[in-house]
């Protein structure tokens, strides 16, 4: 490798909420390392100047795709990390159509799988298996995630599983303190199927009658908000659901630390940083049982079936009746999310982009 090693970063799009993003501005600052970004759609604003960003959101697809190509031949990268669908797929066509002239015996080509395997799309598991096949190296988020991929890439040597890393030193800088708990029920989230929203939007408004002062807030957004704020206004509890939107991550966690309980509904995940950042704000967790979720969060979270709403129901029930409960637990996930601190992570994807 170069004398300092260059790793080219590449994602489908970076915004607020793209987690591998966070770990390139972590390994960015291990100056032994130049670390460049490269994006089809960038919408993130209030970028570190100090990290270079190759943005092609202006470019049309052919100017993208030359683009790319020019800039990995004329390059001097040891190392190309993908991440998403259309940024790997660019570069497995390269990589099948121009192997000599630019990846030979010069750049070799990492990717993280990000999600359960199982629950792509035909399309991307036709896409994504002949990445695997050709790719150098392979980085799982979980053991889960690892799980989810057909058998045959098990036994491959250049695989491992990195947990993703979550910006603890972030989580605890912001304003609010931990201990400023109030009857809150926090959960941020795309609006998508995946997350399984509505069932805790009905969970919650067929408990509220014993909670009374209890509120549910819901951040983010997607293509089901609309439907979603709907329904919820036509429910009893409609006065103490509350839609927040997408708010900067400093506020996200502010309502975290604010908030005694954290609840993720989804139907499946690759990893879930938003659990670990709602441990590391202190919240009780009530987490879907799916995945990796019990992996992560271990025995600082209680766990329901997220396809039995009556399972889900109990679960919220019982969180919300005991306060010394919900205290033990937020001191358990506290300490279990040191074990995902982001420095962790990066230090472990180094470690196997030079191994």
């Amino acid at each position: 490798m170069n004398e300092q090693n260059k790793i080219l970063q590449f994602f489908d799009q970076v915004c607020n909420t793209t987690i591998p993003f966070e770990l390139v501005m972590e390994i960015s600052k291990n100056k032994k390392y130049k670390i460049d970004t490269l994006t089809l759609k960038l919408t993130l604003e209030n970028i570190d100047p100090k990290l270079k960003i190759i943005n092609l959101s202006l470019n049309s697809t052919i100017n993208k795709v030359y683009r790319i190509y020019k800039l990995l031949k004329n390059s001097d990268y040891d190392i190309i990390n993908t991440h998403h669908t259309k940024s790997s797929l660019i570069i497995y066509l390269m990589y099948k159509i121009f192997y000599r002239k630019i990846f030979k015996d010069k750049i070799k080509w990492v990717h993280t799988v990000h999600n359960d395997y199982r629950f792509y799309k035909f399309y991307q598991k036709f896409i994504f298996n002949r990445i695997y096949m050709n790719a150098d190296k392979i980085i799982c988020n979980s053991n889960n995630t690892f799980n989810s991929l057909p058998k045959k890439y098990h036994s491959y040597q250049n695989i491992k599983v990195i947990y993703n890393g979550v910006n603890i030193e972030r989580v605890n800088a912001s304003g609010v303190k931990i201990k400023d708990k109030e009857k809150i029920i926090f959960s941020a989230n795309r609006f998508v199927p995946q997350k399984n929203l509505i069932s805790l939007i009905n969970a919650f408004n067929n408990v509220h009658s014993q909670f009374p002062s209890w509120k549910l807030y819901l951040c983010g957004d997607g293509p089901l908000k609309p439907e979603l704020i709907e329904y919820s206004r036509s429910l009893e509890s409609s006065d103490c659901i509350l839609f927040l939107g997408i708010l900067p991550r400093e506020s996200v966690y502010d309502f975290m630390k604010r908030s005694s309980v954290y609840v993720t509904p989804s139907l499946w995940e690759g990893f879930c940083n938003s659990n670990v950042e709602a441990m590391a704000s202190g919240c009780a967790l009530l987490s879907s049982n799916v995945g990796p979720l019990p992996e992560i969060a271990k025995d600082s979270a209680k766990y329901f079936t997220p396809t039995s709403l009556s399972d889900f129901e109990n679960g919220l029930i019982n969180i919300l009746k005991n306060e010394s409960a919900r205290n033990e637990l937020s001191e358990r996930a506290i300490k279990r999310s040191t074990y995902f601190d982001i420095k962790i992570a990066a230090n472990n994807y180094l470690d196997f982009y030079l191994k």
